[in-house]
């Protein structure tokens, strides 16, 4: 998947030719009879990819920003903190987070929104932003709440995020194309089948372009 997005709009195109052919034939199997279509019970779904660099950002919500003025923390959470996610921590929407007891004791989870890049870019700013946005995943902002009051005493942000397990991923990667309006999503978190966050795009502190 890595692959399909460094190969921009070319890359997509041949996806999307690849696809529509699958569709219009009704293929069951590829060029060397390798299977195409699965039941849903058939395999576990893994994370939609693994990039190379997952840059995080704090602050990405409003109410996050709130909630985080009551949670104790030495420094405010504002937009525009950013540091690296360990990707090594990536796990698939329905595996198992591990709850590591012998570091924390206080796992907290939240719902985010990631883009994925389908160029190199620098320098860029939000107007020129739609030319390198490829899609959208969501995924669970897994954090250990009680590490991240110690580190940002030090103003860091990198351990409390960054253990196994801490970043389901997916299910899906939307293509941008698909998603004229991205903060105009409605966006839910489950934690065991039952809902533990309702929130929407239009109330991220910054736009995706931004």
């Amino acid at each position: 998947m890595r692959g399909l997005f460094e190969n921009g709009d070319r890359g997509l195109d041949a996806a999307r030719t690849a696809l529509d052919y699958v569709v219009k034939e009704g293929a069951e199997s590829g060029p060397s009879g390798e299977a195409l279509r699965f039941q849903r019970n058939e395999g576990k779904i893994k994370a939609p990819i693994v990039p190379k660099k997952f840059f995080h950002t704090a602050g990405n919500f409003r109410e996050h920003h709130e909630e985080a003025q009551k949670s104790g923390f030495s420094h405010p959470v504002l937009p525009w903190i950013v540091f690296f996610q360990n990707v090594d921590a990536i796990i698939g929407p329905e595996e198992a987070i591990v709850y590591p007891e012998h570091l924390t004791q206080e796992l907290d989870y939240e719902l985010e929104l990631a883009l994925v890049l389908k160029k190199a870019g620098r320098h860029f700013d939000a107007a020129r932003a739609a030319d390198y946005i490829g899609g959208y995943v969501i995924f669970n902002d897994i954090t250990a709440r009680d590490i991240q009051r110690t580190e940002m005493k030090s103003g860091v942000f990198s351990f409390c995020k960054g253990i196994d397990t801490f970043c389901p991923l997916g299910p899906h990667i939307v293509t941008a194309d698909e998603i004229p309006q991205p903060n105009n999503l409605a966006m839910q978190l489950r934690v065991n089948g039952k809902t533990r966050q309702q929130s929407h795009s239009s109330k991220m502190s910054v736009t995706a372009p931004e």
